[in-house]
C-alpha cells in the first residue's frame, strides 16, 4: 500500500511541475506515476517555456518567439525559482520583524 502511494505521489507531483511551467499535467502525471522519481526527473527535463501570445513551447534564452514572431518584453522565468526566492524572501522579512519585537 505504501508503495502505491509513494508511486501516485510521483505522479501528482510530476503532474504539478508540468502545469506550473505550462504544460498540460495529465501525460505527465501519467508518466510520474509509471516511472516514479524517474518520470519527476524526465517531467523537469522535459517540460518547458510557453510563449505569452502564442502558448507555444519556446527557449528559455528566447528573446522573440520563434512561432509568432513577437518580441517577449521579458524573459520567460522558472516559475519555481520564482517562487523559491519570494519564500525566501517572506522567511527573511518574518525573522527581522521577530528580531525587532522588544522582549
Amino acid at each position: 500500500m505504501g508503495i502505491l502511494l509513494f508511486w501516485l505521489i510521483c505522479g501528482l507531483l510530476a503532474a504539478l511541475i508540468a502545469s506550473q511551467r505550462g504544460n498540460q499535467g495529465c501525460g505527465f502525471a501519467l508518466l510520474g506515476f509509471l516511472l516514479g522519481p524517474v518520470g519527476i526527473i524526465l517531467t523537469l527535463l522535459l517540460s518547458g517555456y510557453q510563449c505569452p501570445y502564442c502558448r507555444k513551447k519556446i527557449s528559455r534564452e528566447a528573446s522573440i518567439c520563434p512561432y509568432c514572431r513577437k518580441e517577449l518584453k521579458f524573459k520567460p522565468s522558472d516559475p519555481e525559482n520564482e517562487r523559491t526566492k519570494e519564500l525566501i524572501r517572506k522567511i527573511t522579512n518574518s525573522q527581522d520583524q521577530s528580531s525587532e519585537k522588544p522582549e
